[in-house]
């Protein structure tokens, strides 16, 4: 006597698949809390994005990048003809930057997604 197993995997894939978007959003929530502390502007711009399957954590704001990666020294050009600095004092022509070391935030936020996909996917699985 013989068997024959017809395997079908799709609703086991569905379930695996539709457990990571979850997972990301952890992942984007831990890279917002992270980028708090540094921009406000960057946190709120960060998202997930994409399709089911291929998506993203990234950020929407030119500035995310900078604090990724940190910013060499530079020189900033005021576009109208005054910059305004930070200490609210004003200056007429152009200032040199002496840069940022990096402070990346998202990077160390992907720590968390294997054992955030490993708990939504068993969840997920869980009476399968």
């Amino acid at each position: 006597m013989s068997a024959t197993v017809i395997w079908r995997p799709e609703a086991f894939n569905a379930r695996l698949i539709a457990a990571a978007r979850p997972a990301a959003a952890e992942v984007a929530a831990a890279a917002r809390a992270k980028a708090a502390g540094a921009s406000k502007r960057v946190a709120a711009s960060i998202l997930v994005t994409g399709t089911t399957t291929n998506f993203i954590v990234g950020s929407r704001s030119p500035l995310g990048i900078l604090f990724e990666k940190g910013v060499g020294a530079h020189e900033i050009n005021p576009k109208k003809q005054v910059l305004k600095l930070a200490d609210g004092s004003f200056v007429t022509g152009p200032v040199r930057h002496s840069g940022m070391a990096r402070k990346p935030l998202l990077q160390p936020a992907l720590a968390p997604w294997t054992p955030a996909y490993r708990r939504t996917a068993s969840g997920a699985l869980r009476g399968f």
